[in-house]
């Protein structure tokens, strides 16, 4: 068993959108079948087995803590937490299997479990599941000379067009392709035939311009965009960057990289190609459950496809506690047939 204390934001899925009360649970919009589950006795929302999964450090709303995140065969991400405008706690997230590493399909409301300072609220817990649409992405795609090199410009055009073809359609977009510069090619926006018409242009430059990889630059550029597009909206951030090689033009560093995406409330996802990454920085600021590489220009298509999955599966839950002041502990427990999870959360009410 392992665990970890986990300063940052995170989120979860489902297709269906429930509320639980008193006279228990009712289903607002068409139900999602759950798998029965299998957890061992005792393993209860309140109970703490399993092991943990590594995540990226972000900012949490005032009076919300994630204390830890329990893994039994399920590995959650938290994307967010904050309070809604009604008082409830809204908690972003997603979930994988910690065998295959791909993201869990079709979680419901009848999957989750809560627990308020160690009493199990079974059919009482009053909360809501719907899948996320408010989503930005920002995609930060290396086009340096070196795609051209290694024949693999082409792969990582059809992997990125995979990845917007996935996303729900109201996700707003931003291409930010980088080289020795870097640029905003299409500013966030729902048109998702614009975004794929930008990147059936990208072509590395074959001068000076394209020599050089403005990795950090280019992160630091996005996720000021992105902070800046999404201000007024609750909605999920993410930074999906890709690259074949390391920073060379030391514009900005690794630390900035990091605060800025901080900053921003993004959750990056890295992918690598090739030899000579920096895969400690990258893992760094992504996560290990969030990078992935290969040497195989061919596999992208795949890597860039289990980004869009964890994507397009993230779910928001709106809890609403029966407490009217004081700090409490809240524990959520997911269930997906013989595997689960565990969160524990701390909150202030005052």
């Amino acid at each position: 068993m392992r665990r970890h204390a986990l300063p940052a934001l995170l989120a979860l899925f489902s297709s269906s959108a429930l509320t639980a009360c008193g006279d228990g649970r009712h289903f607002e919009h068409e139900p999602v079948e759950a798998l029965p589950s299998e957890t061992p006795s005792g393993d209860g929302p309140g109970a703490s087995s399993g092991s943990e999964a590594p995540q990226a450090p972000v900012v949490l709303a005032r009076g919300l803590s994630v204390d830890e995140v329990v893994d039994h065969g399920l590995r959650l991400e938290v994307h967010a937490l904050q309070w809604g405008d009604d008082g409830a706690i809204e908690l972003l997230m997603g979930a994988t299997d910690s065998a295959r590493d791909a993201a869990v399909v079709g979680i419901g409301a009848a999957s989750l479990e809560f627990a308020e300072d160690g009493v199990d609220l079974g059919p009482e817990a009053l909360f809501t599941v719907e899948r996320e649409r408010a989503l930005h992405v920002a995609l930060v795609l290396d086009t340096s000379k070196s795609m051209v090199e290694a024949g693999a410009d082409a792969a990582l055009r059809d992997a990125a067009r995979g990845l917007v073809d996935a996303l729900p359609p109201s996700t707003r977009l931003a291409v930010v392709p980088f080289a020795t510069r870097y640029e905003t090619r299409v500013p966030f926006t729902s048109d998702k035939a614009q975004v794929l018409d930008a990147l059936e242009t990208l072509v590395p430059p074959l001068d000076r311009s394209g020599q050089f990889t403005n990795l950090w630059g280019a992160l630091v550029h996005a996720s000021d965009a992105l902070g800046g597009a999404a201000e007024a909206s609750t909605g999920g951030r993410a930074v999906v960057v890709f690259t074949d090689g390391q920073d060379n033009v030391a514009e900005a560093s690794t630390d900035e990289a990091a605060a800025h995406l901080q900053a921003a409330g993004a959750t990056l996802y890295a992918v690598g190609l090739g030899e000579r990454l920096d895969r400690d920085a990258l893992t760094s600021l992504s996560g290990a459950q969030r990078f992935a590489e290969t040497t195989d220009p061919q596999a992208l298509g795949g890597l860039f496809d289990d980004i869009g999955a964890r994507l397009s599966e993230l779910a928001r839950i709106r809890y609403i506690t029966p407490k009217q002041s004081g700090e409490h502990v809240l524990d959520v427990k997911v269930s997906d047939g013989p595997r689960s999870a565990r969160l524990r959360l701390r909150f202030d009410l005052g």
